[in-house]
């Protein structure tokens, strides 16, 4: 069964990029470029992951990612590849993704994040 993913970045060049990267595996790609449209697609929809930047303007990527970890695997994204940018998400990722790194690892960061958040899920229940 395909997986069904959300990437949300406010550059439509990267968006583009990760589309066009993995589109041809087996998910099924949906993308936003800012957070409100984040947030009216996740109460209508279910999805697999969801790849968050995380500066983005108004309500940021680090802000998206507390809202929406406790329900969906979140792979956080930056090209800021500081411990304070990753400290401000500590536990509400299940990746992280360094921009640079993008083409190279973009596939397996995908399955980790989902693994590891379907292996969160089963020690939970």
């Amino acid at each position: 069964m395909r997986k069904k993913i959300l990437v949300i970045d406010d550059d439509d060049d990267i968006l583009f990029l990760i589309k066009n990267i993995i589109q041809n595996e087996n998910y099924i790609i949906e993308t936003s470029n800012n957070s409100t449209d984040a947030l009216k697609k996740v109460q209508f929809n279910q999805y697999d992951l969801i790849i968050i930047d995380m500066h983005m303007p108004k309500l940021s990527g680090v802000k998206l990612c507390h809202i929406l970890s406790n329900q969906f695997a979140i792979l956080a994204m930056s090209s800021d590849q500081s411990v304070e940018t990753r400290s401000k998400i500590l536990g509400t990722y299940d990746g992280f993704l360094e921009k640079k790194d993008l083409k190279e690892k973009i596939e397996s960061s995908i399955s980790m994040a989902i693994n590891r958040r379907k292996l969160k899920d089963e020690v939970a229940v």
